[in-house]
């Protein structure tokens, strides 16, 4: 689970900014304070709802969470001076000074704080700690040029040696994280399978098709959750279909495999062939000996007249149930692991209550299972503020000022009654974080 994530120098934010999950205030909700099992003393929150005017920052800081994954992970393969992406760009000095990122998260039983700075071409701090009670244990430490500290807390002294030795060869562009994963350090691997697995941005989430091919049981709790919304959906199936879009000839299926793989691009000829026949899709496969590729698509029942059921695809579906379609995979997901998934406008498209309904059902799918499961998303539907589905300390703001800066701040700033209507409020302007709007009567 996610702790706290501190970064700067990152599209609209400038200065050093934290969005600290720790429960501070309020007995709320009490089950959504979620407990470290490794110390009891170390709590998380369940959700993290960022709220504020159109270009204020929230969809930055979406991307700015993404970025920390791209940047431990992109040094694989490139060298090339996107490592940092955008710096801030309304002053003089940020353009020359580097990118941070500071993650504090628990996964299992263990405790950690990564941190790392990147310019454009190279990675200039860098240090993995295990966190034990009052004290921080460096597992390795990077800094500019100077060779690579790996302490004990990586692993056994051959291992760390040897590791030593391959790190010398390192790229300048190359996190330490990423190169010694699966090289015989617990710390470093549980690291990696947190930011690469379970710190989930929607975008990285497994898709429909994957999930029902890897756990079946996901189309039952697909139907289910979607009967619960009054999308007129009874169940929801995954048809399959064979179609010969090719005659059997080995080096065209080869290059059409080649393609939805990602390996090559497809001849304009076959693009056509194939995606004319295709039509509206959710899965492909291949079958490279008789040319044939089963396609797979989603069919959701509607019950019409006389009680007749009737097949919509999924493109007949309206953009709100397809956005639901795809949050509750989410919900599937956290009742298995402890995942902190990111959302960017998690209201787009639905209707109030279905949004407060989402998250109270996200809340209860993890609790049935105890996983310590997350959410932080942004959002303009303000029904979420009050009634409230979520805690004060779980509601966040954006503002930018009139240097360009994005600022982040907690509702638990203020000091407010509990009978106080946070909605209310909020678009009063007393938080902050709304537009300043000039109307046309205001011209006149």
């Amino acid at each position: 689970m996610l702790i706290s994530f501190t970064f700067d120098n990152v599209l609209s934010f400038r200065d050093k900014t934290t969005l600290d999950l720790t429960p501070t205030r309020g007995k709320k909700y009490p089950k959504h304070v979620l407990t470290h099992p490794g110390d009891k003393r170390v709590k998380a929150l369940r959700f993290a709802a960022i709220f504020g005017a159109n270009a204020s920052g929230k969809s930055n800081l979406v991307k700015a969470l993404e970025h920390l994954r791209k940047v431990v992970f992109s040094g694989e393969r490139s060298n090339s001076k996107e490592l940092t992406g955008v710096r801030f760009a309304l002053d003089d000095g940020s353009a020359k000074k580097p990118q941070s990122f500071d993650v504090s998260f628990s996964v299992g039983e263990s405790l950690y704080t990564y941190r790392i700075s990147v310019t454009d071409v190279r990675i200039t701090r860098e240090e993995l700690f295990l966190e034990r009670g009052t004290k921080s244990l460096p597992v390795f430490r990077r800094v500019n040029e100077e060779p690579i500290e790996v302490f004990p807390e990586f692993g056994e002294q051959e291992k760390r040696t040897g590791v030593e030795m391959l790190l010398k060869g390192i790229r300048p562009s190359e996190t330490v994280l990423s190169f010694c994963q699966q090289r015989g350090s617990p710390a470093v691997d549980q690291a990696c399978a947190w930011l690469s697995e379970q710190f989930c941005p929607i975008s990285d989430a497994p898709s429909l098709e994957s999930l029902i091919r890897t756990s079946p049981e996901f189309l039952s709790f697909l139907s289910y959750g979607i009967s619960k919304t009054d999308a007129g959906i009874q169940s929801v199936q995954l048809k399959k279909e064979a179609k010969r879009i090719l005659p059997p000839d080995p080096s065209k299926v080869q290059e059409i495999s080649d393609f939805f793989s990602g390996a090559q691009p497809l001849p304009m000829s076959l693009m056509k062939t194939a995606f004319r026949e295709l039509g509206a899709i959710e899965g492909i496969r291949i079958n490279a000996k008789t040319g044939e590729i089963e396609i797979s698509a989603f069919a959701f029942a509607h019950r019409g007249a006389g009680g007749k059921s009737y097949d919509f695809t999924k493109q007949q579906e309206s953009d709100g149930t397809v956005h639901v379609l795809d949050l509750l995979r989410f919900c599937f997901l956290a009742r298995s692991n402890d995942f902190t998934f990111i959302v960017d406008e998690l209201d787009a498209s639905l209707h109030s209550l279905l949004a407060v309904w989402y998250l109270k059902l996200f809340s209860q799918e993890c609790n049935k299972t105890g996983t310590r499961s997350q959410i932080i998303f942004t959002s303009h539907d303000t029904a979420i503020l009050n009634p409230q589905p979520i805690r004060d300390d779980e509601i966040w703001f954006t503002e930018k000022g009139d240097d360009g800066a994005s600022k982040l701040f907690p509702l638990t700033d203020f000091d407010l009654p509990d009978n106080l209507n946070r909605r209310k409020s909020y678009l009063e302007g007393r938080f902050g974080a709304v537009p300043y709007l000039i109307c046309p009567e205001d011209e006149e």
